[in-house]
């Protein structure tokens, strides 16, 4: 009987496990977001490159998302939601495509959990609710790096306290904006200190270049053991609430140890790197 037990709290463990694989990527996809959306200005400040156009960047993130978004949103509506009958009634259809084609989904319970028109599409709300001020988060980061980058953590670590202190369930605050800013803030980071490792990288110098790989595949490989190790700790909560509390009080962790990946990967030895030299 102990063997029995034993045996199927394994497999739970194992099925939370890979639970927890697939939600909390979704907050290494939003670090990497930071990252590529400020890898343009942090090359400005280090290596002097022009400094992104805002309007570009708002043409440029609207043609890429919205009519794609737009165009499986109208599909779900019609294909699913109406034919099938899935709202009481038209007003709380109108409510729901209205608040999905302005982003502002996740902004209703109703919108946001419960609507028959694309539950996942809250990932793309967030995203464009950050490109909205991002390119005046950016010019602030380029004035004062540090003091805009650790403002941006310090106002999520207090939004994430007080959901955690005065709430008793985070259906609708584990993932707004507000529980996110500090994983922009560590991507935004990380391009800064992308583009300063990449100009210190020791190309042209075999045995420089041949230790940097090897620092870097270490730290590579603890940074993905300890992102590991972040799915196991969180698949082992229990319940809703808690699952939902761990991972936003593990969000920063995680975004280190990806972090950590995403600036080791380009400087570790071959078969980690793939192509040539970091640039």
């Amino acid at each position: 009987m102990a063997a029995i037990l034993a045996d199927a709290e394994h497999w739970q463990l194992l099925s939370g496990l890979s639970a927890a694989r697939r939600y909390m990527p979704v907050d290494g996809t939003i670090l990497l977001s930071g990252f590529l959306l400020f890898l343009p200005y942090a090359r400005a400040m280090l290596l002097g490159e022009a400094v992104p156009n805002t309007k570009q960047f708002y043409q440029r993130r609207i043609m890429r998302i919205v009519p794609s978004y737009y165009f499986v949103t109208l599909a779900l509506l019609f294909a699913v939601a109406l034919p099938w009958h899935l709202y009481h009634n038209s007003s709380d259809m109108v409510r729901d495509v209205v608040m999905h084609l302005t982003f502002t989904q996740t902004f209703n319970p109703a919108t946001y959990i419960a609507t028959p028109i694309g539950v996942a599409s809250w990932t793309i709300a967030i995203e464009m609710q950050a490109y909205l001020i991002f390119p005046l988060l950016a010019r602030w980061a380029m004035k004062n790096p540090l003091g805009t980058l650790m403002t941006m953590a310090a106002g999520t670590f207090a939004f994430r306290g007080w959901c955690v202190w005065r709430l008793d369930e985070y259906n609708m605050v584990v993932n707004q904006l507000a529980n996110f800013w500090d994983i922009y803030a560590l991507g935004m980071g990380a391009a800064l200190l992308y583009v300063w490792l990449v100009q210190r990288y020791p190309a042209a110098e075999k045995r420089k270049a041949m230790a940097w790989q090897g620092i870097a595949t270490l730290l590579c490989v603890l940074s993905t053991w300890g992102m590991l190790r972040i799915f196991r700790v969180q698949a082992g909560e229990s319940g809703q609430a808690a699952l939902q509390a761990g991972q936003m009080m593990r969000r920063p962790l995680l975004g280190l140890a990806v972090a950590g990946i995403l600036l080791t990967l380009p400087f570790a030895a071959r078969p980690l790197r793939f192509d040539g030299e970091p640039g």
